[in-house]
C-alpha cells in the first residue's frame, strides 16, 4: 500500500495487486471515530475462482444447448423439407400431365398432409380431364405457350374416320350394358393401335372415331402411318371378334376412310368451352370417303392424295370409276387398302 502511495488515505478503497506471482483483491475500510483502518485481502482464486468456473460451465452448457437445439432444428427441418421437395417434384409431374404412379408423401406435419391431399385431388381431377382431352394436344399447347382461347393454324394432316358396319342393328339386338362393354373394348383396342402409330384421336362419335395424323404436331410419313394403323386395327379386331363370338356376342366390322390435305387445326369453340379439332374440306371428304365403303362393299378407302403419300409401300387397288361423294360436286379417285394377306412380303 505504501508502494502504491496509499498512505494517509481518507476514503475506503478496493484494488487488485500481484504479489509473488499471485493475484489478490484488497479492500480497505476506515473505522469511524478512530484512526484505524481495516485492511483485508484475499487471493483472487479463492474469491472469484468459483465464479469463473460457474461462468465457464454456464458458457459450455449454453453451447451444448445451442448444439442440441441446432441438431433438433435440422432434424425437424429435414422432416419438413424432404417431404416438400418430394411434393414439389410431384407438382412438376402433374404440371407435365404425368399422372400415373404418382408417389404419396406421408408426414406427421399437418400442413404437409394438407398439401399432399391437395396435390392428390388435383391429380385425380386432371386424370378425369385427360380422358376428355388428348394429352398430346395439351402438352403441345403448353410447350408452345398458346393461350387457351379460340385459335387455329393451317396444317397438313391425314384425317381418318372409322365406323362400325351395321351398328344400329347390333345396338337394337343386345342389352345396353353388353353393348357398352363391347364398345369400350373396341375403343380401347383402337386407341392403342392409333397411338402406336402417332395418331391423335380428335373425338368419338357414337360408334365412330375421328383420328388425325399431323396435328397438333407435324408427323412425317403421316399417310403411311395411318394406313399401317388401319391394317393393324383390322387384324386385331379379327382376334377380338373371335373371342366375342365364342361368348355369343356379335362381331364388329370396322370401315375406314382417309384423306390427306391442308386443314385448319387448333382450339375452337366458345369463350367458356373449347375443343381441339380440325376443320376444312379434307375433314369433310374423309368422312364421306368412309361412308362410301358401304356403297362399294369395301373396308378401307383412301383418297388419291393419301395414296400418293404411300409411295407404293402397301398393296392397294384403284377404284376404276371416279366416285361421287355425298355433298360434293366433284368426283374423286379412290383406292382400297388391301389387308394383310394381300400385302407384299
Amino acid at each position: 500500500m505504501l508502494a502504491n502511495g496509499s498512505r494517509g488515505w481518507t476514503e475506503d478503497m478496493a484494488f487488485a495487486l500481484v504479489h509473488e506471482g499471485m493475484h489478490y483483491q484488497v479492500q480497505t475500510s476506515r473505522i469511524p471515530a478512530t484512526d484505524w483502518h481495516l485492511v483485508s485481502w484475499e487471493p483472487e482464486e479463492a474469491l472469484l475462482g468459483a465464479l469463473h468456473r460457474n461462468v465457464l460451465w454456464s458458457l459450455l452448457l449454453v453451447l451444448a444447448f445451442l448444439a442440441i437445439a441446432l441438431f433438433i432444428s435440422l432434424r425437424l427441418s429435414k422432416l419438413v423439407t424432404a417431404p416438400i421437395e418430394s411434393l414439389s417434384r410431384t407438382a412438376r409431374r402433374i404440371g407435365r400431365l404425368e399422372l400415373d404412379d404418382l408417389p404419396r408423401e406421408s408426414s406427421r406435419v399437418l400442413e404437409i398432409q394438407h398439401l399432399n391431399q391437395a396435390l392428390d385431388e388435383s391429380a385425380r381431377s386432371l386424370q378425369a380431364f385427360r380422358k376428355f382431352v388428348p394429352v398430346d394436344v395439351i402438352r403441345q399447347l403448353i410447350a408452345e405457350g398458346h393461350a387457351l382461347e379460340p385459335n387455329g393454324s393451317p396444317r397438313r394432316v391425314t384425317a381418318m374416320f372409322t365406323d362400325v358396319e351395321g351398328f344400329t342393328a347390333i345396338a337394337e339386338s343386345m342389352p345396353a350394358d353388353v353393348l357398352m362393354r363391347q364398345l369400350t373394348d373396341y375403343f380401347n383396342l383402337a386407341t392403342r393401335v392409333f397411338a402406336r402409330h402417332g395418331g391423335v384421336i380428335d373425338k368419338f362419335m357414337g360408334d365412330g372415331i375421328m383420328v388425325l395424323w399431323g396435328a397438333p404436331t407435324d408427323l412425317p410419313d403421316a399417310e403411311y402411318r395411318a394406313c399401317v394403323a388401319s391394317l393393324e386395327l383390322h387384324a386385331e379386331m379379327t382376334e377380338l371378334n373371335r373371342r366375342w363370338q365364342a361368348e355369343g356376342l356379335q362381331p364388329f366390322r370396322t370401315r375406314i376412310g382417309m384423306h390427306t390435305g391442308i386443314v385448319i387445326a387448333g382450339v375452337l369453340g366458345s369463350s367458356d368451352r373449347l375443343s381441339y379439332t380440325a376443320l376444312g374440306d379434307v375433314i369433310n371428304a374423309a368422312s364421306r370417303i368412309e361412308g362410301t365403303n358401304k356403297q362399294l362393299g369395301t373396308r378401307t378407302l383412301m383418297s388419291e392424295a393419301t395414296f400418293e403419300g404411300l409411295g407404293g409401300r402397301l398393296a392397294t387397288r384403284r377404284i376404276e370409276e371416279q366416285i361421287e361423294l355425298r355433298g360434293r360436286q366433284t368426283r374423286m379417285v379412290l383406292y382400297e387398302l388391301l389387308e394383310v394377306e394381300h400385302q407384299p412380303r
